[in-house]
């Protein structure tokens, strides 16, 4: 209470909205509908670790499921600016309330005010504003491998080691990232999506070429 009330208000950095847009879906894609089968069976698990090269499909693929289920979500796609925390966090928070507008509250006062407060601070009031979202929700953090801030990977570590009951993360990524993957797995929190079960099956590849060469 005391720090929030010490926390000057000021304009809000500017946003870059296409971080918070998810990759369109084209028509001439093929649909993986095996793989967007699994993802949303296992949307209960806090965790889906989605990790291969580029030129996978992974943004696609998850963009696909989202596009399907029923369970509203948000998207963000990080880059090298992102290892700021307050960055992080900013973009964080507007992402969730491009659904839940009015939703994050004692966060938004945080990352909207002239000082920022300690980073578990911060990671306290995003879990217990996340406990508090009216719904199931899915939050899908992209090009996770462009992170190398440390302390953002404690901010994951730390939700899904206290995983609000409603939220389902998404982290995509070309590597595996360095959070404790070994002990979400031991508790059978975590749904894992590798290269090869992302590469296309040769029924696939046929349907993929018959699509091109009708556009």
């Amino acid at each position: 209470y005391l720090i929030v009330n010490k926390i000057k208000k000021k304009n809000p950095l500017p946003i870059l909205r296409n971080k918070l847009s998810k990759p369109l879906v084209k028509d001439h894609y093929v649909i993986l509908e095996d793989i967007i089968d699994s993802l949303e069976a296992n949307r209960q698990n806090p965790l889906t670790l989605v990790v291969a090269a580029a030129g996978f499909g992974k943004s696609v693929t998850v963009s696909q499921w989202l596009n399907k289920t029923k369970v509203r979500s948000c998207w963000l796609s990080l880059d090298d600016e992102f290892n700021d925390v307050r960055t992080y966090f900013f973009y964080l928070l507007h992402a969730i309330r491009t659904v839940f507008p009015e939703s994050l509250t004692e966060l938004h006062t945080f990352v909207h005010g002239s000082e920022t407060p300690p980073p578990k601070i911060l990671i306290r009031y995003l879990i217990n504003d996340l406990n508090e979202l009216p719904e199931e929700f899915i939050i899908v953090l992209d090009d996770y491998h462009r992170i190398n801030n440390s302390t953002i990977y404690k901010i994951i570590d730390t939700i899904l080691n206290n995983p609000p009951g409603n939220v389902h993360m998404v982290v995509i990524s070309r590597r595996d990232p360095p959070i404790n993957i070994t002990k979400i797995r031991s508790y059978d929190n975590l749904f894992d999506l590798r290269m090869s079960r992302l590469r296309f099956s040769t029924d696939e590849i046929v349907t993929l070429a018959k699509k091109y060469l009708s556009i």
